[in-house]
């Protein structure tokens, strides 16, 4: 019998307990996961060699087609929609600038040939979105502002730029024949080609949720959105596109979309992304061989160290120096929010397949730059908020005691908003409110009780309203609670 599927499960069962622990010991739950790994790896505990890199890329670059799928459906157009502008600049000018700082200091300090330090530069350039997304959810990490949504928004989005990078400079070392209107001819084809199939198979897919397609059992729904993803990504592969543009903006697009079970989709596709965590964690880890790492560690912490203290905080005020949306103290907060994870160990296995000179020292070095990263930067992020005094004290995540599911054609959906000591709407009944004929609101959440609604309930400072409501009714009386 083959123990395969055992040890699989094994590994399953320990990565589920290092999650658990992860909390009380302060570690992210990313870095246990891939200690997990390498403990099962072939120096290891488990002595289990997993000698071909394709495997563990093509396992990594699905499971990471599926976090970036998950964190675009999660992510609110109103919710980003004030940061679009910054989140935009540092997902794509903040990357280029960060290639190229890193590469630069590669190169003179560290002794890398030019295109491969520019290489390393592209690979590590990026945010990580499930290293971002599994820090500020299992920390609970409570922003000021629009510090969250754009961490959230330039972590999601910024990979296809790195993914870019990294394969153009690939394409440049593996093909000598190559010139610069061919790298030009490449990126094009990369984001054009990317964007469009990602909007157009968005907009189609929508189109046919709506019109056409109503399918009898609520799970035929989430696997109808993997076969998307998978679709999705797969063709736009195959057209020479980046297939993780795509998949975000399929993401994007379907979150924010009016589609049946989307509450419960989201819910799927967030577990998978967890799953998918886990796998590529473990996969990666059964990659490593310790004692191949300990010869990099000087130019490991070197790199780590420039890149964490330089090169992040220089991209960030460089990418947002003509935009005054944060202060000072809070493009340092991005500044250090900028973890790496997998992400940066998925790509760093592309030169190894491609047979780049010096791949191997290249993996190792982006591999102790994602662990000192998550480990340092990860554990820290609260307390550096709330040193900084970004640290929002005042909400938190309620949990409220019922869900809203759209199954049919009823028009609305559930948001809360929270009103303000100087709202014009304190102190007024709710039969005052002037409320629109499709707008319910169905819960307050007051002094940590919650407590259901009628016309001569008394609107408090500080009450959290759970609405029922079509969007633009619930934006439009949004601003009417926020004006003082």
């Amino acid at each position: 019998m083959d123990p395969l599927i055992v040890i699989i499960s094994i590994l399953l069962f320990l990565s589920i307990a290092g999650s658990l622990a992860s909390d009380r010991l302060g570690v992210p739950s990313l870095v246990l996961f891939l200690v997990i790994g390498v403990l099962a790896g072939p120096e290891g505990l488990g002595r289990i060699s997993m000698t071909n890199p394709e495997i563990a890329q093509r396992i990594g670059v699905i499971a990471l087609a599926f976090i970036i799928f998950s964190g675009g459906f999660g992510t609110q157009f109103r919710t980003i929609r004030p940061v679009v502008t910054e989140g935009i600049l540092l997902s794509s000018l903040g990357v280029v600038i960060s290639c190229l700082i890193v590469g630069v200091f590669l190169y003179l300090a560290l002794g890398f040939s030019l295109i491969n330090a520019l290489l390393i530069g592209a690979i590590v350039s990026a945010t990580d979105a499930a290293s971002v997304f599994s820090v500020l959810s299992s920390k609970n990490v409570l922003l000021k502002g629009s510090l969250r949504p754009v961490l959230e928004f330039e972590s999601a989005s910024n990979d296809p730029m790195s993914v870019t990078l990294t394969l153009a400079i690939i394409l440049f070392i593996s093909t000598p024949s190559m010139n610069p209107a061919g790298i030009i001819i490449f990126l094009f084809k990369q984001f054009v080609i990317g964007g469009a199939v990602g909007f157009g198979v968005s907009v189609v897919s929508v189109y046919l949720l709506k019109r056409f397609v109503r399918l009898d059992y609520e799970g035929v729904y989430t696997v109808l959105t993997v076969g998307l993803v998978l679709f999705t990504y797969g063709l736009v592969d195959m057209l020479g596109g980046n297939p993780f543009l795509s998949v975000y903006i399929l993401g994007l697009y379907l979150g924010n979309s009016d589609i049946l079970y989307k509450r419960n989709i989201l819910r799927y596709h967030d577990n998978i992304s967890w799953l998918a965590q886990i796998v590529m964690f473990l996969c990666l880890g059964l990659l490593i061989y310790p004692s191949q790492i300990i010869p990099e560690s000087v130019k490991g912490i070197s790199a780590t160290l420039f890149l964490i203290f330089f090169a992040r905080p220089a991209s960030v005020f460089l990418s947002l120096a003509f935009t005054k949306k944060f202060s000072v103290r809070e493009k340092f907060l991005i500044s250090w929010v900028g973890l790496r994870g997998a992400a940066p160990i998925i790509l760093s296995t592309f030169p190894l397949l491609a047979g780049i000179p010096g791949s191997h020292e290249m993996f190792y070095i982006v591999f102790f730059i994602v662990i000192a990263s998550v480990l340092l930067q990860g554990t820290t992020i609260p307390s550096l908020a709330k040193f900084l005094n970004l640290y929002d004290t005042g909400v938190s995540n309620i949990k409220y005691p019922i869900e809203f599911e759209k199954t049919g054609n009823i028009e609305g959906e559930l948001n809360e908003v929270e009103v303000p000591e100087n709202s014009v709407i304190v102190n007024k009944a709710v039969m005052d409110l002037e409320l629109s004929d499709k707008m319910l609101i169905i819960l307050i959440y007051r002094d940590g009780i919650f407590f259901p609604v009628n016309g001569k309930t008394v609107i408090k400072p500080k009450d959290r309203l759970l609405i029922l409501a079509p969007i633009s009714d619930f934006l439009s009386f949004s601003m009417k609670v926020l004006e003082g």
